[in-house]
């Protein structure tokens, strides 16, 4: 039996609102779940932007203090040679002399000029003009008795980049420290330029941060390489979306992202997360809810239709039907299809709010991870800066001990208190001591007046009586001391008398201490868990409203007054009413009976 007209438009309205409603509900998801995700980055971009200000202040400044830290080093080898030539410890202005000072203080060049800019002596070759007014502050050192400022010379051109400094030796005369700043340049690289600051913040799972000059445009940092120097307007960057705040979608080299702009002095530092990271992050858990949804909703159109078809095979029952507003309702067919709406709409909510969690602790989750990675790398840098500071330090504060012993050595007279605490000034440093062949203290300028190197092995000045049996020096590492409990590092090495007998010397700084950490990130449930409710009741009020109508076109239907002209239209068959029936000829007589092939119409399911 054919379908009638009226139950294939029916089949078609459940049909095509099926279809329809899995094209609203993937619609609703995708901006709901879109906008989500935007928010939480947004928030998270408005979180690193308050943090940036500060982090590019902090490299600032730790670019200021190890500029100072730098200069006051090679200050204080200049004022060495100074302090040198005032206290007769053999100082000549003699190239030979200038090569002795250079290995002792382990610069590139020492030399002596006259205030003129005349070289007078020199340990090497050097490329600068003294006489030049660019040398102007080095002179100063002749005015003040203090070691002058640091000039650098840069000239890529030229390939002249040397640093200088200089140091009083007499009226007319300055002992000048050249060296070449390739040390301070890949410190200041390493732990204060805008890429060591932005290579280490992350947005997301793959966002970064780049950086451009306000007036150029010209991208200054990106953590692709093949960007720098590049222009961003040209790259795809719009000049409206460089406004100090501004959020919102950019396309860098072809490349689609969502970004926040911030502009800090003269640099525009944009927030950048390509929108494949952003699609990513919900694809999942739209396409589960949408499934779930089509699965629940292609049932409910399915069952309706088996239903329908049943019910018109056989045959309307007017006691399965009840007039209500002017329409009739199934409700042989209401019944059931209830229970299956009312699951599914149940199975639809859950499944949303248990997605919509998983997706809220996967953020949290990445965020907090990508903060905790964040915080433990910078530890680890951290520590792998204070090895090398340490080791950069022993180096140095070993040198400082190394330039006392020459000093001491070539005129022992100076170990008095009011000369050692002048030489501790020059190599700024605290406390200086001298100890003799048995590790009694000679001298020191240090309130501790009475002191014997220990022969107890877990005594912590037990270590320098090496120095009494040849050892050329001790470094320590840094502790408490043992007389004073401050953080201090010892450090020793021997000096000699005339005849070439060892005699213990002495000398200590303060240095930092670095320790472990233990890490933890954490934070309340945020925008993501909070939103779980809200998106919940979204989508369960679109698939209420979905259902409701395949619900309404599966038991509704017009009254039969409505339907008459159509009923009339259709009953065209000469079967007195009676379906089914064929007639059948046989011997040349003709007789009607019912049709083989409806033995069949009413085996089916009970839908």
């Amino acid at each position: 039996m054919q379908m009638s007209r009226s139950l294939k438009v029916k089949i078609a309205a459940i049909v095509l609102a099926a279809v329809a409603s899995i094209v609203v509900m993937g619609v609703l998801l995708t901006n709901m779940q879109g906008a989500l995700t935007r928010a939480n980055y947004d928030a998270e971009m408005a979180e690193e932007a308050k943090h940036l200000s500060v982090l590019l202040d902090e490299a600032a400044d730790e670019n200021a203090q190890n500029k100072e830290t730098y200069d006051a080093i090679y200050q204080s080898k200049a004022q060495s040679v100074s302090f040198m030539a005032a206290n007769e410890t053999g100082f000549e202005a003699t190239d030979a002399k200038m090569r002795e000072y250079q290995e002792l203080l382990d610069v590139s060049n020492v030399l002596a000029v006259k205030a003129d800019g005349t070289v007078v002596a020199k340990a090497a070759e050097t490329r600068a003009d003294f006489a030049a007014a660019r040398f102007n502050y080095l002179r100063e050192s002749l005015e003040t008795g203090e070691p002058s400022r640091a000039v650098e010379i840069d000239l890529p051109n030229e390939e002249w980049n040397t640093r200088y400094y200089a140091a009083r030796i007499d009226d007319e005369t300055m002992v000048v420290i050249e060296q070449d700043p390739a040390e301070l340049h890949e410190l200041l690289d390493s732990t204060g330029s805008t890429a060591s600051v932005l290579k280490n913040i992350q947005i997301g799972q793959d966002g970064y941060v780049f950086a451009l000059s306000a007036q150029t445009y010209v991208i200054e940092y990106h953590p692709n390489d093949s960007l720098v120097g590049a222009d961003a307007l040209d790259a795809g960057i719009k000049v409206g979306d460089f406004e100090d705040g501004y959020t919102g979608w950019m396309r860098l080299d072809g490349q689609e992202i969502y970004g926040r702009v911030c502009h800090i002095d003269d640099t525009y530092y944009v927030e950048a997360v390509p929108a494949d990271d952003m699609n990513a992050s919900g694809t999942v858990t739209v396409g589960v809810i949408l499934f779930v949804f089509s699965v629940v909703a292609a049932s409910m159109a399915l069952y309706g239709i088996f239903v329908l078809r049943e019910d018109e095979r056989s045959g309307h029952s007017e006691e399965s039907f009840r007039t209500i507003a002017g329409v009739r309702v199934n409700r042989r067919i209401a019944s059931r299809a209830a229970v299956l709406s009312a699951v599914g709409f149940l199975a639809v909510v859950i499944i949303s709010f248990y997605m919509q969690t998983l997706f809220a602790l996967s953020s949290q989750s990445l965020t907090l991870t990508e903060r905790v990675d964040q915080v433990a790398s910078t530890i680890e840098r951290s520590q792998d800066r204070a090895e090398e500071l340490e080791s950069q330090y022993n180096e140095r504060y070993l040198s400082k001990a190394r330039v006392a012993a020459y000093v001491l050595d070539r005129n022992p007279e100076l170990a008095t208190r009011e000369k050692l605490q002048e030489l501790a000034d020059v190599l700024q440093i605290q406390y200086l001591f001298t100890f003799d062949l048995a590790g009694t203290m000679t001298a020191t300028n240090s309130n501790f007046t009475n002191f014997v190197l220990s022969e107890d092995p877990e005594d912590q000045s037990y270590d320098f009586r090496k120095l009494l049996q040849g050892v050329d020096y001790v470094v320590q590492e840094a502790g408490p001391d043992e007389v004073s409990g401050e953080l201090r590092q010892y450090i020793g090495v021997t000096t000699h008398d005339e005849s070439g007998t060892i005699n213990g010397e002495e000398l200590y700084a303060a240095s930092a201490e670095t320790s472990d950490y233990y890490v933890f990130a954490a934070g309340p449930d945020g925008t993501l868990m909070a939103e779980r409710g809200p998106l919940t009741m979204a989508t369960g009020g679109v698939a209420l409203v979905c259902f409701v109508i395949i619900f309404g076109l599966m038991v509704l239907e017009p009254l039969p007054k409505q339907l008459a002209g159509e009923k009339a239209a259709e009953k065209d068959e000469k079967t007195d009413g009676r379906p089914h029936m064929v007639d059948v000829t046989v011997g040349g007589r003709t007789m009607r009976t019912v049709s083989a092939a409806s033995r069949w119409f009413h085996r089916s399911f009970n839908w």
